[in-house]
């Protein structure tokens, strides 16, 4: 039996004011993601995700502007952490603590 009640901290996860989880919306949001994730696939005209690349998504900036994934991100190279950082992440990764979230 699904759960009923109100909607209270993650309407679009299903998460009731009694704290368990609406089945129906989570298997909407899991199904949701599914058909978004093969329609970008579709769109880019790629046979699978793994053709996907930065240069193939785009983000809407505002109503009239949209920048490639490329633009916007600063992409690894296999392995490039283990050599350092990129030199924009330098002051953050030198603030970084591995014991401390």
């Amino acid at each position: 039996m699904i759960s009923t009640g109100s909607i209270s901290e993650r309407p679009d996860r299903g998460l009731r004011d009694t704290g368990t989880v609406d089945a129906a919306a989570e298997e909407r949001a899991v199904l949701r993601f599914y058909v978004v994730g093969a329609l970008v696939v579709a769109g880019a005209l790629v046979q699978g995700p793994d053709e996907l690349t930065p240069r193939l998504l785009r983000r809407r900036i505002d109503h009239t502007t949209t920048k490639t994934y490329a633009e916007l991100f600063d992409w690894l190279e296999p392995d490039e952490l283990v050599h350092g950082p990129p030199s924009s992440w330098v002051d953050d990764w030198e603030a970084a603590d591995p014991d401390r979230f």
